[in-house]
């Protein structure tokens, strides 16, 4: 029965795709490679998925004939498509190359070309769970956003509240999300629906950040929704139904936590049976996990085990991230059942894949919760045995003569002493436990310490071939650009990679200094203008000088810098002198705890429709991006020649 089942759902999937394509063809078909290209672009991402062999044989034959005509536009279309597509299905080690790459090489020819792949390659960080990058990038669609160049405010998505819960900083995130519900109140009407789904995700946010009351408050609110309204009006709505046991699955997660073991069992039962029925997979085999856990609780260890098995049933054939704490829950059910061989398999599986420093400090925390909460079940059973004692001595002066009571006192004595003595012996031997897992704690700190050692020289070793890397980068564009015949695509390659080797400068001083997170700022533009010079071949005519404070900054502000830098310095040697030639100044200043960087040369100075040419200009687009990117304020002048002043 469930291989034919298996079958008939691929036999589903493949009658869907079939339909799909014939679809996609029917849309295509008339329309010009450039329409085609701007029409796959934005497609969803589930129906790149589906139509992935169809798409291909489209790009292949656009790109053929591209190349031969050397259209870059539609060339750098194609690698967005690609990048998106490996996005789509989930092969994220080649489209996070795929768009930075796009990016780092300034391949791009429209802004909005470089929303879109700012979007997938956020997206892409936020699916292998890297949240600082997907902040970061999030701040600089923000930024495009209010210079009003976003057309689709769904290129926002996800949210910055999801992208805090991944940081897990979660009363930023809290915050962040009652904000954009109330954005979202201000907008417009917010259906019943909307309103369940907030009070669930509030829950949700809670209940990772541990306030379980809060959790399971608004996990309740969700519930009450739901059932007072929603299902009534969607009888027959499955998906309706799944949502209304999901609410109730986590209540059941909260109880859990609450060690509430039997209340939350039919709730997670409930989120199990609704999540099969609409073929959630993921969704019910992490149900049976909770289930698993609140019998295993329960020592009730057959039901545990069967829950445990169904769990792994499901999912195989599905990528899930909870699959890893299915092995630790499998692990503590063998425990129970005092299985100890499989039960030390199962942990040691777990660990394995725990390869991290923080995972590491998590598992030796884990450990010591573990002893500690023993211990305090230990001391809550005797306080208990104790309290009995107590009772059946206070009934037996009731009613016994004082002879029985000097018995019972003198028994009660006796076994009081013994439970002390046992007592004794077990915090003994506890305490004995203790040092042992402090010095193993101990062993593994030395390890990690000599780890971290490790772990410099390998960043050390990373900027050195990250600065290789970006040199043989620098190295083929110069080898493509002298096989150009046409001058303007030579100029592009030029100036490519000239930014390049201002990145790559950055990480040669990161690799050649004792500090690998700060770079001196003077030696780094000193360089950068000596490159430039030799780069472009200057004589005396032209000169470049350079003055700046002594002053340390990170690498995510020198790389904008340096290539604001690069870009001004490119331009005044290009365009500011005749033939009697000039000078170019470079100034970094530090005063009263902001930073000042002035670029000017006693040129012809800047053209009178200035204003209107930096709008079209790629170079000048890229210094209002990067100085955006670094939280830098710009002004321009054009008196004996052009001067551009920065201060952030």
């Amino acid at each position: 029965m469930k291989h034919f089942l298996y079958g008939f759902i691929l036999l589903f999937l493949m009658c869907q795709q079939a339909k799909a394509q014939v679809s996609l063809y029917k849309i295509l078909q008339g329309k010009t490679d450039g329409e085609k290209l701007d029409y796959l672009v934005r497609l969803p991402a589930r129906d790149k998925v589906s139509e992935q062999e169809f798409i291909l044989k489209v790009l292949e034959n656009i790109k053929a004939k591209a190349e031969k005509e050397n259209n870059f536009y539609s060339l750098t279309k194609i690698e967005i498509i690609k990048g998106s597509l490996d996005y789509s299905i989930k092969r994220y080690d080649k489209a996070i190359p795929a768009f930075n790459d796009l990016l780092d090489n300034s391949k791009l020819l429209t802004t909005d070309d470089s929303v879109y792949v700012l979007f997938f390659l956020k997206n892409s960080y936020v699916c292998i769970r890297n949240a600082a990058k997907a902040l970061e990038i999030h701040k600089s669609l923000l930024a495009i956003h209010k210079r009003g160049k976003i057309k689709d405010n769904n290129m926002l998505n996800p949210p910055l509240s999801v992208i805090y819960m991944q940081m897990e900083l979660f009363e930023e995130a809290i915050r962040e999300l009652k904000q954009e519900f109330r954005l979202r109140q201000e907008s417009g009407a917010v259906t019943q629906l909307e309103l369940a789904q907030f009070y669930n995700n509030v829950g949700v946010y809670y209940n990772r950040n541990e306030k379980y009351d809060s959790a399971y408050a608004n996990f309740v609110r969700a519930g009450e929704i739901v059932k007072k309204g929603l299902l009534n009006a969607h009888k027959n709505d499955d998906n309706m139904q799944f949502f209304n046991a999901l609410i109730d699955g986590n209540l059941g997660s909260v109880l859990t936590k609450q060690r509430k073991y039997k209340e939350a069992i039919p709730l997670i039962k409930r989120d199990i049976f609704w999540s099969l029925n609409t073929m959630n997979i993921e969704s019910a085999a992490n149900a049976y996990c909770g289930v698993a856990e609140c019998y295993c609780r329960l020592g009730q260890h057959d039901r545990a085990r069967k829950a445990i098995d169904s769990a792994f049933v499901l999912y195989k054939g599905i990528n899930s991230s909870s699959l890893l704490n299915a092995h630790k829950i499998n692990g503590e059910v063998y425990q129970a059942a005092k299985n100890y061989k499989m039960a030390a398999e199962e942990f040691a599986y777990y660990i394995r894949r725990k390869d991290s420093v923080t995972q590491a400090d998590r598992q030796i925390q884990m450990v010591n919760d573990q002893v500690a909460f023993e211990l305090d079940e230990k001391e809550s059973q005797l306080k208990q045995q104790k309290l009995k004692i107590e009772e059946g001595q206070r009934a037996l002066d009731n009613n016994k003569s004082d002879q029985i009571i000097m018995l019972i006192a003198i028994f009660a004595t006796a076994l009081i002493s013994l439970i002390l003595f046992v007592a004794y012996r077990n915090s003994t031997k506890k305490q004995r436990e203790l040092e042992i897992k402090n010095e193993e704690i101990s062993t593994k700190n030395t390890v990690i310490e000599h780890s971290l050692h490790e772990k410099e020289a390998l960043i050390k070793e990373v900027h050195h071939r990250v600065k290789n890397n970006l040199q043989i980068i620098s190295s083929l564009l110069r080898l493509q650009s002298s096989k150009q015949g046409d001058e303007h695509v030579q100029n592009m390659f030029d100036d490519s990679v000239k930014r390049i080797q201002s990145m790559a400068l950055v990480h040669e001083l990161l690799y050649k200094n004792k500090n690998l997170v700060s770079i001196p700022i003077h030696t780094y533009i000193q360089n950068l203008a000596e490159g430039l010079s030799v780069s472009y071949g200057l004589s005396n005519q032209i000169s470049i000088t350079v003055h700046s404070d002594a002053v340390q900054l990170d690498i995510d502000t020198t790389i904008p810098l340096g290539l604001i830098i690069n870009e001004l310095v490119t331009n005044s040697i290009k365009h500011a002198f005749d033939e009697k030639g000039g000078r170019v100044d470079v100034l970094f200043i530090l005063k009263d705890g902001k930073h000042k960087l002035i670029v000017r040369d006693n040129g012809k100075g800047l053209p009178a429709n200035f204003a209107t040419l930096k709008e079209t200009s790629l170079g000048m687009e890229l210094v209002e991006a990067l100085s955006e990117q670094i939280g830098a304020c710009y002004t321009y002048s054009s008196e004996n020649g052009s001067k551009f002043e920065f201060e952030f």
